[in-house]
């Protein structure tokens, strides 16, 4: 994600677009010794990955429930043991979401006690509304007709009440060698107590085999295909057993990934693993404005993608204003406040909720239609920089394409940098420019049509 960021920003500054992310004011420059790098949003649309995969499940579940019974002369069946062989794969029976359960990847290696669905026997299939299994991790429950309920797309996870849901998980940080470095995790405050926790240590590694596929058509033909896979090692942090994990004095060999599993008598999930990078290097990211306008584009877009999740729950409606993206709990549903906190900005992020002045933070929510996508949702009050409602993150004026038309004419298709003058630009050397037309503070996807026919034209846009 950093690195694919950074090369977004990279080519954009480097292009044809040319501008400079301190037009809207002086950056301030700090001497933290950490850069967070908040990547909190993915982990919620992670969880909503698991509760996906979960109803998918119970579908699945039940349609093979009905399988059985049309081969059986209609009986519904009393329990998941009567129709294994409509299942097919045990994994059914397990929940993407339960990291607690050993996974039987047989039947006869399957203690039923341990599954994470429960089937309800029904007399007949006769009433399409009785509830005929439930993940006891998700609020997800199916009908005998085959449709699933869901509980509200809010609650972390869509995760039953007790659970060790993970609503602020622990971020991804760039430090100083000596620098004093935590990890923390937040649990949803309904989870039953007692709570225990397990901090590790992912250490990743990289697999390469070669396969030769044989070309039928050619004796003796064929290819080879190289594949490479990302493994993660695991080790469990002796005694690092509470709900953060501090590294008093970080050094570069503490560069790594971390996670912490949580779990208490329900069962147990793990956090998204947040990386570590220890290097002199970042005291000039800490100063650096270039750094800086990366960091506000990844809050923006951590921003955008919390506001898109919120809205799903909302008849597709925006939120009108940061206080309000909360979740089921009422809390913020940004995880922590660093994500609200512009590096270039003289605020600093509290260290909790409870410090936090919504209304005096690095972003600004804007009024605008959530129907259109290039409308700007949120913007940066240092950078000037903004997501839309479609959750682009937009850092400057910038094309989408250029192509000849069979006349001759140039169709040029570029976003415009809302809140400046953008002045689009065109010269046949590189050195002299002239001026095809100005755009007065809008914003949105936008053509032009250059009708000079020119055999060379170069293209830029400047915002003022």
């Amino acid at each position: 994600m950093v690195r694919e960021i950074c090369m977004k920003l990279f080519l954009r500054f480097r292009g044809v677009v040319v501008l400079s992310f301190m037009m809207a004011g002086q950056a301030v420059l700090l001497e933290a010794q950490i850069v967070y790098m908040p990547l909190t949003a993915l982990q919620l649309a992670g969880d909503r990955a698991s509760s996906i995969n979960c109803v998918d499940h119970l579908k699945q579940a039940v349609l093979a429930a009905k399988i059985w019974s049309y081969d059986n002369d209609g009986p519904f069946p009393s329990g998941f043991q009567l129709f294994t062989n409509e299942l097919g794969s045990p994994g059914l029976l397990f929940c993407p979401a339960d990291l607690d359960r050993k996974r039987a990847t047989n039947w006869a290696g399957l203690d039923w006690s341990q599954i994470d669905y429960q089937w309800f026997p029904q007399p007949n299939w006769d009433d399409p509304s009785a509830i005929c299994a439930q993940c006891r991790i998700h609020s997800n429950y199916a009908r005998v007709d085959g449709s699933v309920q869901t509980g509200s797309l809010l609650q972390p996870g869509n995760y039953r009440s007790g659970w060790t849901a993970i609503i602020a998980p622990p971020l991804d940080q760039y430090a100083t060698p000596g620098s004093s470095v935590q990890l923390q995790v937040g649990i949803a405050p309904d989870a039953l107590l007692p709570l225990s926790y397990q901090w590790r240590r992912e250490r990743l590694s990289y697999s390469t085999n070669v396969t030769f596929v044989t070309d039928t058509n050619f004796p003796g033909g064929g290819y080879w295909i190289t594949n490479r896979t990302a493994n993660f090692t695991v080790t469990l942090l002796a005694g690092e057993t509470n709900s953060s994990y501090l590294i008093a004095s970080a050094q570069t060999n503490a560069s790594d990934y971390y996670s912490v599993a949580v779990s208490n008598r329900l069962g147990s999930t793990a956090s998204s693993r947040a990386r570590l990078v220890v290097d002199s290097s970042v005291s000039s990211m800490a100063t650096n404005a270039h750094w800086s306008a990366i960091v506000c584009v990844n809050n923006l877009y951590q921003i955008g993608l919390f506001a898109r999740i919120w809205a799903s729950d909302h008849n597709d409606n925006m939120p009108s204003s940061l206080s309000a993206m909360t979740n089921s709990f009422g809390l913020p549903i940004f995880g922590w406040p660093v994500l609200l906190f512009c590096r270039a900005d003289a605020r600093t992020a509290p260290p909790d909720w409870s410090g936090v002045d919504f209304d005096n933070t690095s972003y600004e929510v804007l009024p605008g239609d959530s129907q259109n996508p290039y409308d700007v949702f949120c913007r940066c009050k240092i950078h000037g920089f903004y997501v839309q409602m479609n959750g682009g993150t937009v850092s400057g004026a910038r094309f989408g394409s250029v192509r000849m038309l069979t006349n001759g004419a140039a169709e040029l298709n570029f976003t415009l940098f809302a809140g400046r003058t953008n002045i689009l630009e065109a010269s046949a050397d590189l050195f002299n420019w002239t001026n095809l037309t100005t755009y007065l503070l809008t914003n949105g996807n936008v053509f032009f049509y250059d009708t000079n026919k020119l055999p060379r034209r170069f293209y830029r846009i400047r915002t003022e």
